[in-house]
């Protein structure tokens, strides 16, 4: 599963070109700022598809679908598990609409129990050289004000094997060729990804104090 993680750079800006467009606009939507322990219920930055053109969103990390009575849902959805993000109730109609996102990161904590309680470990793409796409979707529920919440799950997969000792479950991640195909194909072609081989990963643990949401910053990164 995926119940934190981080962002920041910078990041490699290989070819194609597109990515370093993509890049530029998360910079610019974000103001640059690094963060280190993104939680549910925040607000985070998503790459989506609008008439054809990608940009970047702000979304609540936590579905509210369309028809929910109370968005208090959102934290039983912040991960929609890939092999039935088609059937669930709270994310059928999400997927139907084509509203996927892409959700980027620069890796995810994974927390490991021990005697001594559980061990947070931090999850990333063994190149660093370029940012890892998330795969998600995302919804629109409408406030008694007449306003608009957007919102956002992110699809987890079984845990690749050199990972699956933290958990049995991990983020579903893009290499970035395939981020195009998952904003804009037809959900045929797109749920193809839902079954593409995962990123090659490299783990270690870090401090605890990443357990709770007020501590950030680029020190809980340091490795054990």
């Amino acid at each position: 599963m995926c119940g934190r993680y981080a962002l920041h750079g910078p990041f490699n800006r290989r070819d194609p070109d597109w990515i370093a467009q993509w890049l530029e606009q998360l910079v610019s939507a974000t103001g640059g700022e690094a963060r280190y322990n993104i939680a549910p219920s925040q607000a985070v930055p998503a790459f989506v598809s609008r008439d054809g053109a990608v940009g970047v969103q702000d979304m609540r990390w936590g579905l509210v679908p369309g028809w929910a009575k109370d968005p208090k849902i959102a934290w039983q959805t912040i991960n929609a598990r890939a092999e039935t993000v088609a059937e669930k109730p709270a994310f059928r109609s999400a997927w139907r609409a084509g509203n996927r996102c892409v959700i980027p990161a620069s890796g995810w904590y994974e927390w490991q129990a021990m005697a001594d309680g559980k061990q947070p470990w931090f999850i990333s793409a063994a190149d660093e050289s370029n940012p890892i796409g998330l795969a998600g979707i995302w919804d629109r529920w409408l406030r008694a004000d007449g306003t608009t919440l957007l919102s956002c799950s992110i699809l987890t997969v079984p845990a690749a094997a050199p990972i699956a000792h933290l958990h049995e479950r991990q983020p579903l991640a893009l290499e970035p060729a395939d981020w195009p195909r998952w904003l804009q194909s037809p959900n045929a072609e797109a749920a193809q990804l839902l079954h593409t081989p995962q990123i090659a990963w490299r783990s270690f643990a870090v401090s605890r104090a990443v357990n709770s949401v007020r501590n950030d910053g680029p020190v809980l990164l340091n490795p054990l």
